[in-house]
């Protein structure tokens, strides 16, 4: 067992510690954020000197993407303890006797088990936080399937048939059947049922793998620190001399608009840690989402789960990164080329069907 997280809950964390000597203990950030919030109303803080606090504690979203570091992401514990002590002064002004209470009750309690150099033992990520959602939104949904008075034999039973159960679920929305879908950054791993019924079990298999590591990366890439990449003045390119003329002019011009909006305003690419060739990106037309960004730099091409690029090959975000990397030349041509070859396959269709009638 590597790693145990607990809700903090003392019999637990206790119990845990007994079973498991040598495993990582980790602490929910949300039922520690809960009681520091607790704390800070019980002792009269406005609601804006509260958003600081937690902020100097947690870490905060300067945009859509960007995260500042906050006490929970020191690598160290004379780190921990240093920036605590540049706190003090700050904190006793928005919130008195404050500074002294959580040193006392929780700053021991974030170097063993919350700080990002124990999360890194534990096998999170860099800036990937701990909570018990998952473990409780599942215990509540395994509780209404099985019941809570069963046997071992009859719960693994059904425990078994609930997984399947879910299983079955990710498929039906992989084919856009059943009641549920796949989120729209997500849509670009759907598969025709036509498909579908011609893959064998393996295939399929591979590919629901495939879906579930996509999700379980896009979620990871969530709660990572970014680093905002520099603002540029626009784009190398123009709509007139881009040469791509199988999409209709308004919607280039639109494209190439956009993008630009996208280059000059700041925190809307950041880069992700671990993944050089990626980027988020933020929504122009919904600020609290964003787009995950693909660069493929042995063929050109630059990926992006939006409606728009897969359905013309190209988007605002992909063109807007294309140039925030320097790699804008390379992608153009990338785009021409599958226009080419776009436009030779219809001459060659074409062919075959004026022949067929001839004969």
């Amino acid at each position: 067992m590597k790693a145990i997280g607990t809700d903090g809950e003392v019999a637990l964390a206790n119990a845990s510690l007994m079973a498991f000597e040598s495993a990582t203990q980790l602490r929910c950030f949300n039922h520690i954020q809960r009681n520091i919030k607790n704390k800070l109303q019980e002792i009269g803080v406005s609601k804006e000197n509260k958003k600081i606090v937690i902020s100097d504690i947690f870490g905060s979203l300067a945009d859509t993407a960007l995260r500042y570091a906050g006490l929970v992401d020191c690598l160290t514990n004379i780190e921990f303890d240093q920036k605590l002590e540049t706190l003090q002064e700050k904190w006793d002004t928005l919130s008195p006797n404050f500074y002294m209470w959580f040193k006392r009750h929780y700053a021991d309690n974030f170097k063993s088990h919350v700080i990002q150099s124990v999360r890194n033992v534990a096998g999170l990520s860099r800036s990937e936080c701990y909570t018990t959602n998952d473990n409780e939104s599942m215990n509540s949904a395994l509780q209404k399937v099985c019941g809570k008075n069963k046997t071992l034999p009859s719960f693994l039973k059904e425990l078994k048939d609930f997984i399947k159960t879910q299983e079955n679920q990710i498929s039906l929305a992989i084919v856009q059947q059943g009641h549920l879908r796949l989120k729209e950054e997500f849509q670009n791993l759907e598969v025709p049922i036509s498909t579908w019924a011609t893959w064998d079990p393996s295939e399929r298999k591979k590919h629901i793998s495939k879906v579930n590591n996509y999700i379980a990366k896009a979620k990871e890439s969530c709660s990572r620190i970014y680093t905002p990449l520099e603002v540029t003045n626009g784009l190398s390119s123009s709509p007139d001399s881009c040469g791509i003329t199988d999409v209709q002019e308004n919607i280039i011009k639109d494209i190439w608009e956009k993008a630009e909006r996208l280059l000059q305003k700041e925190f809307s690419i950041v880069s992700i840690p671990e993944y050089p060739d990626a980027r988020r990106v933020s929504s122009l037309s919904n600020p609290k989402t964003c787009h995950f960004v693909e660069i493929c730099r042995k063929t050109g091409n630059i990926k992006c789960e939006c409606h728009l690029n897969k359905l013309h090959k190209i988007c605002h975000h992909v063109l807007a990164v294309a140039e925030n990397a320097g790699v804008s030349d390379d992608y153009l041509q990338w785009r021409q080329k599958k226009q080419l070859l776009s436009i030779t396959s219809s001459k060659y269709h074409f062919a075959k069907i004026s022949w067929a009638k001839t004969k």
